[in-house]
C-alpha cells in the first residue's frame, strides 16, 4: 500500500532505499478517500495545507474522480501546485488556462490512443 511504501522510504535505517533521501529531506503525505465528492476532496486538501502550517503541498497525486479533481485542481492551480490524476477523464480538465498545473495519466472521455 501507499502508506507502507512511504514509511519504508522515510525510514533511513531499514536498508530499503536509504540513499534516496539521505540529505535530511522529510516527506509528508496524506492518504485520503474523497468518495468522488468534490467538496470533500477540497476540504481534505485544505486540511492537509492547514496541518502543514498553511503551506501548500509540493504536489498532489490524485484525485481519482473528475469531480474531485476539478475542485482540487481549481485551488491547487491558483497556488501553483502540480496535480497528477490517475483516473480523471473530464474534458474540462484539459483547459490549460483554468487548470495550468493539472496532468493526467488516462485520456479524456471519448478519446482512445493506440
Amino acid at each position: 500500500s501507499f502508506n507502507i511504501t512511504m514509511s519504508l522510504i522515510c525510514n533511513y535505517n531499514n536498508g530499503w532505499h536509504d540513499d534516496i533521501l539521505n540529505d535530511g529531506t522529510d516527506l509528508n503525505w496524506s492518504h485520503q478517500i474523497e468518495n468522488c465528492d468534490g467538496t470533500m476532496a477540497l476540504r481534505q486538501y485544505w486540511d492537509f495545507r492547514t496541518l502543514n502550517s498553511g503551506i501548500p503541498p509540493h504536489g498532489v497525486i490524485g484525485c481519482r474522480c473528475s469531480s474531485s479533481a476539478i475542485s482540487v485542481g481549481s485551488v491547487a492551480g491558483l497556488e501553483g501546485v502540480p496535480q497528477i490524476s490517475p483516473e480523471s477523464v473530464a474534458f474540462e480538465l484539459s483547459d490549460h488556462e483554468k487548470y495550468p498545473f493539472f496532468g493526467r495519466v488516462r485520456s479524456i472521455d471519448g478519446v482512445i490512443a493506440f
